[in-house]
């Protein structure tokens, strides 16, 4: 800690004060007279003034002149001089000064209950301790700790600090605790290099981090101990984490009664209550009394004006659904599930296009942008959203939603034979290769060999295509940005059925040697513009703008796709024959490879910008999007090349390359939903 001299002559000569007798002046104007020698004996540290009143005068002089900015730095000169920090009532005195970093969500209006434990650790310093708050999920850890954040910031005038474990990685909150409390890390790329310094600034900080979700791999051991001046609250459903210090265990329980009546009393008023009562409290019993059920139950019957007899009988019905349903907590799962089906069909279908989100904070913007709606439009959807419980407001003002909320969105939208479906096409895909691979030592005889994997290969098209449908309906069909993402895809894929189909019809029974054009390029070539709409709809969902500015930006990717369709056409161009008795060719041969290269750029282009993003979970669905739409690409080039020279023959190379592009595309498909399906199996 530097000493009073040190600071008195730094905010002295920053407040522009170059003499002893300028910084004179300017306390006898607050009726403070001191010879200069006075000053002199400060700045050599012979001497420290001991009224603090006068402290705070001066502390006032520097804050006007804008050489103490913040409230650390108030502080600090204060406490350097033996006064401790500033009270309450003297923080609003200088209204001027900034205020420390307060990163906590915003408070819970309805909150109730936990007074025993709030009383306990208000009465006790909690300094240099590490306080573990677990308990089971929707117990209403989150929100007793935002509310200890708001009770105790006062204690930690350095900052009171919020992190989800869930959504971050212990490098990147190393990084944020160091920027956001002016400090500079250590150049290492050692974990437990930069773990230690920033134990090392927190032992001489007086700094609360609250860290939500935490489990058995987030590592926060490395944080610990972390001194005598600075606080921990860790929040898990876990007890037996790592923590090598001390620590407070606080176990959550569910409601009592009397606390569930008293959340009922936050919502409606004593007549209302007194008049319910009995009903109430068997809505309580019916989630286990647990507070976040309660509360979403609660907000139900405020936002719809349901009587709580009604509720009560659809929570009964509902509860007999859900003895063989895999979700660890049935109770929360109830009031989620009937707060889900009393929305609106539209608030349900931006409800569920947030798992893409996976759980990560989002804005108004984000939500009006993904889902095609107007700010207004959306607020209100959040509103209603919010008014269920079934999101609440974070930092910064977005949004975020509850892990077990994440999780129900994530059953919602899984299908559960998602795995065996994928499965199902890996199976298809590598029977279908190995019967192609049997027929190519006996080409010149095998014709029947050849035409069969022609003829039937289309059903790997038709099976993503038709359980793509049922995904996008999962996300909320048209009603998405999502939904009618997926949707695009699945019709492109039927399309691609139709044209394979029609053209097996002309092989195998008008016996064309080279079916194109045909009835069937209907379906091929209608393959593009429904991908390139596709792409564009999954861009948005990731949060992609189309803008001028985007295009501009990657100008290089755009000029290596005209490159690359140059080359393309250069070498379709050198046995090409003009044959203007057939209009409809010439398009055709000259618009696939265009059509293909917009949706498949488009893609890429998606790719490079989500790749700028560490944490976008995006990412890697869109990469396999972009390689099935580039074997698409190369499967039309490749077919129109051999077709225009003769070389193109049914069941050869060129189909074995569309049958990869239909098994790439439903892999993409389902891996929508893998990924959530990932988080309700773990």
């Amino acid at each position: 800690m530097k000493t009073f001299a040190e600071l008195f002559k730094k905010y002295r000569l920053r407040a522009e004060f170059e003499t002893f007798a300028a910084f004179g002046d300017a306390l006898s104007e607050k009726s403070y007279f001191y010879e200069e020698s006075i000053f002199s004996h400060w700045q050599k540290g012979t001497r420290v003034p001991s009224d603090r009143q006068l402290l705070l005068t001066m502390i006032a002089i520097f804050v006007e002149k804008e050489a103490v900015k913040t409230m650390p730095e108030a502080n600090e000169f204060l406490a350097s001089a033996g006064q401790g920090y500033l009270t309450e009532n003297e923080i609003n005195q200088f209204q001027l000064l900034k205020q420390s970093v307060f990163q906590v969500p915003n408070a819970v209006a309805d909150f109730t209950g936990r007074e025993k434990i709030i009383a306990a650790l208000q009465k006790e310093k909690i300094n240099g301790k590490t306080l573990l708050i677990h308990g089971q999920a929707g117990v209403g850890k989150t929100t007793l700790a935002i509310k200890l954040g708001y009770i105790l910031r006062h204690q930690f005038p350095d900052g009171v600090l919020w992190y989800r474990m869930e959504t971050s990685k212990l490098k990147d909150i190393m990084i944020s605790i160091a920027r956001l409390l002016g400090e500079e890390l250590p150049k290492s790329n050692d974990t437990q290099v930069t773990a230690s310094f920033i134990r090392s600034v927190l032992a001489r900080k007086k700094v609360l981090l609250l860290f939500d979700n935490v489990d058995k791999e987030s590592n926060l051991h490395l944080l610990l101990p972390h001194g005598s001046s600075s606080a921990f609250i860790i929040l898990s459903r876990q007890k037996d984490l790592y923590l090598p210090t001390d620590v407070t265990f606080i176990f959550l329980e569910s409601f009592s009664e009397d606390e569930v009546l008293n959340l009922f009393k936050k919502i409606f008023d004593k007549t209302y209550i007194k008049q319910k009562e009995k009903t109430l409290l068997s809505l309580g019993s019916l989630v286990g009394n647990l507070p976040l059920a309660v509360h979403a139950l609660a907000s139900q019957l405020k936002q719809s004006g349901m009587s709580p007899e009604v509720l009560l009988e659809q929570g009964k019905k509902e509860s007999h659904s859900l003895y063989a349903l895999s979700y660890e907590n049935k109770n929360l799962y109830l009031a989620l599930n009937i707060s889900y089906k009393n929305l609106s069909e539209k608030a349900q279908a931006v409800f569920l296009s947030l798992g893409v989100f996976e759980g990560k904070d989002f804005s108004l913007g984000a939500i009006s942008y993904m889902n095609g709606m107007t700010t207004e439009k959306a607020r209100i959807i959040l509103d209603e959203l919010h008014n269920a419980s079934l999101i609440e407001t974070s930092l910064n003002n977005k949004f975020r939603i509850h892990p077990m909320v994440k999780k129900f969105i994530s059953e919602k939208l899984t299908s559960p034979y998602l795995l065996v479906l994928t499965k199902i096409s890996a199976s298809a895909f590598i029977i279908f290769t190995l019967y192609w691979i049997s027929y190519q030592f006996t080409l010149s005889t095998n014709n029947f060999a050849r035409h069969m994997f022609g003829s039937t290969y289309f059903v790997i098209a038709l099976w993503g295509s038709i359980w793509g449908v049922k995904i996008a309906n999962k996300w909320g069909g048209v009603k998405s940005i999502m939904g009618k993402a997926i949707l695009f895809f699945s019709l492109g894929l039927f399309a691609q059925a139709f044209g394979q189909v029609t053209y097996s019809y002309y092989d195998n029974v008008l016996h064309m040697q080279i079916p194109y054009p045909t009835l069937g390029d209907i379906g091929y070539f209608g393959t593009i513009p429904l991908f390139i709409f596709a792409v564009i709809l999954l861009g948005k969902a990731a949060g992609i703008k189309w803008e001028r500015n985007l295009f501009v930006k990657h100008s290089i990717s755009l000029a290596a796709l005209f490159l690359f369709l140059s080359l393309g056409y250069y070498l379709l161009l050198q046995q090409y024959i003009f044959d203007w008795s057939n209009p409809l060719k010439i398009f055709l041969d000259f618009a696939y490879p265009l059509g293909d290269g917009i949706y498949t750029y488009l893609a890429l282009l998606i790719y490079i910008e989500l790749k700028k993003s560490k944490n976008n979970i995006m990412k890697s669905k869109v990469m396999l999007f972009f390689i099935a739409l580039l074997i698409f690409f190369l499967s039309d080039y490749v077919f129109i090349y051999q077709a225009n020279s003769g070389t193109w023959h049914v069941g050869q190379i060129n189909d074995l390359m569309y049958l990869a592009a239909y098994v790439l595309m439903t892999f993409a498909i389902l891996r929508l939903n893998s990924g959530l399906s990932k988080i309700v199996h773990n």
